[in-house]
């Protein structure tokens, strides 16, 4: 009880503080994540290059005119035509962004294109969807494509085919940087506030009293990280209210089920990083130092994460630094939760078996050098 006892006192000791520059903490840990959603997130429109595979079942001239008025203003790069099995998949691969089928009835029909995307990344959006809408309607009277949205998890393409517009056909840049923006939120909340809390502990001697007290060390670390979930949460809500506000969709209903999962995530992720910011702060000793190598450390792996842009748009030097980075997998699980509505078992138990484990790693680690650092 002496422990539990410990922790709670400490705890609300950081809130006290905390509460005392609430309005300065706040705007500091979401006003750059407030600037990427609002002024950023239209950005998606401006996107060129979009990769697409076709199918021409048509075969006539008119088909062939409009195969090359795709290639115009550089919007589609059209990788290969080719049957629809290669192309679809293709598609699952993520080979390409989209698959654009052009119907026999073309250009005379009541239905002339199909447009086959996966909504994993905001590239196979409304950009590519407008263009294809655009140059279509110079030559289909009836002015009809039928979007589909093709899940990238199932191994069978006709098996998830929906005919209507689902989610994600008004997704945008936005709705993309969104999950990273969530991400963001959480670093910056556990690790400045908890981080700088500590440096600032041991530069007035609080820290040293409190270790000459009877308060374990454990108990100190702890309610550091406790206090960086606590503001972390604080801030995401925040963020997903400007989101919302703003424009960004949650697919994920209920929407208060699509809330806890998004909160799991960020949780864990500030639980992951207060441990990098203690184990830095222990060595650190001023402020300034604290913030350039959290930026150095933490921006790299937000931006490798496919954040801010599609990991598949990656060099391919990089792709072992997005493949092992722990944001990398709660960027995606957050972004299926607000674009596609759904988690499947095997990603969340991935998803929280990489971030557990890196959360031990890191503990075992921050409570080592705590231990003979500060002693």
């Amino acid at each position: 009880m002496t422990l539990i006892s410990d922790i709670f006192n400490l705890y609300k000791r950081e809130m006290i503080i905390f509460r005392a520059n609430i309005f300065s903490n706040i705007i500091r840990s979401i006003i750059f994540p407030l600037v990427l959603i609002v002024f950023l997130g239209g950005i998606g429109n401006t996107i060129f290059h979009i990769s697409v595979a076709i199918v021409n079942y048509a075969d006539n001239p008119q088909s062939f005119q409009f195969i090359s008025q795709l290639q115009s203003n550089n919007v589609l790069s059209i990788k290969t035509i080719t049957s629809q099995n290669i192309a679809m998949n293709m598609l699952h691969s993520s080979n390409v962004s989209l698959v654009i089928v052009i119907l026999p009835t073309f250009p005379n029909g009541s239905q002339n294109i199909d447009v086959y995307y996966n909504n994993n990344n905001f590239q196979n959006s409304m950009t590519g969807l407008s263009f294809i809408q655009s140059t279509a309607s110079k030559f289909i009277n009836q002015k009809q494509i039928s979007v589909q949205q093709i899940n990238a998890q199932q191994t069978n393409p006709q098996s998830s085919v929906s005919s209507t517009a689902i989610s994600g056909t008004k997704a945008s840049y936005k709705d993309f940087l969104f999950a990273g923006i969530l991400i963001m939120v959480t670093i910056f909340g556990s690790t400045f506030n908890g981080g700088i809390s500590l440096i600032k502990d041991k530069d007035t001697g609080i820290l040293k009293s409190f270790l000459m007290s009877p308060i374990s060390k454990l108990s100190i670390i702890l309610s550091k990280i406790l206090s960086g979930i606590t503001q972390s949460t604080l801030y995401v809500f925040i963020a997903i209210l400007i989101g919302v506000a703003d424009g960004v969709t949650i697919a994920m209903l209920p929407w208060f089920a699509a809330i806890l999962w998004i909160l799991l995530f960020t949780v864990l992720i500030s639980i992951l990083f207060s441990c990098v910011a203690i184990i830095l702060a222990i060595r650190i000793p001023r402020v300034e130092v604290f913030t350039i190598i959290v930026n150095a450390i933490t921006l790299p792996l937000w931006f490798l994460s496919g954040a801010f842009f599609p990991a598949s748009s990656l060099p391919s030097l990089f792709k072992p630094f997005n493949t092992y980075n722990p944001l990398t997998y709660a960027v995606n699980a957050i972004r299926n939760i607000t674009m596609l509505g759904y988690l499947t078992m095997n990603q969340i138990a991935v998803t929280m078996s990489i971030i557990i484990i890196g959360i031990v790693v890191l503990f075992v680690l921050a409570f080592k050098l705590f231990k003979t650092t500060v002693d």
